[in-house]
């Protein structure tokens, strides 16, 4: 595997582990944040939630801890995927970018790599 090959797999996999512990660090806030927006406040009934903290403790109360990462699979599709692409293909495009506005390599400023990596 040449140098640059090796380097797109440890990006790949650093990028994807990086992602995966960060997903599954933050959905039980996620959890938390989309039962308070799907209350209906408005119906005039009493509230179930009362805030992120006394939402994520009555629902590992009565719906058990690992309620807490529901939908946890394609979270995690979805932001590894998300991720592991965007780190691999970073710097593809911004020798790309460079070569197309004939900028020596690792010498491009601030606003050309913001164009490379898509704003």
């Amino acid at each position: 595997m040449s140098a640059a090959g090796s380097s797109a797999a440890v990006r790949l996999v650093a990028s994807a582990i990086g992602a995966g512990i960060a997903e599954a660090t933050t959905l039980p806030t996620d959890v938390a944040k989309v039962r308070l927006q799907l209350q209906n406040s408005a119906s005039g009934a009493e509230l179930r939630y009362h805030g992120v903290a006394d939402c994520i403790v009555k629902v590992a109360r009565y719906e058990g801890v690992r309620s807490l990462w529901k939908g946890i699979v394609p979270a995690l599709i979805r932001q590894v995927s998300y991720h592991s692409f965007t780190f691999v293909l970073y710097d593809p495009i911004r020798d790309l970018v460079s070569l197309a506005l004939d900028i020596e390599g690792g010498k491009t400023t601030y606003l050309q790599r913001l164009l490379a990596a898509g704003f």
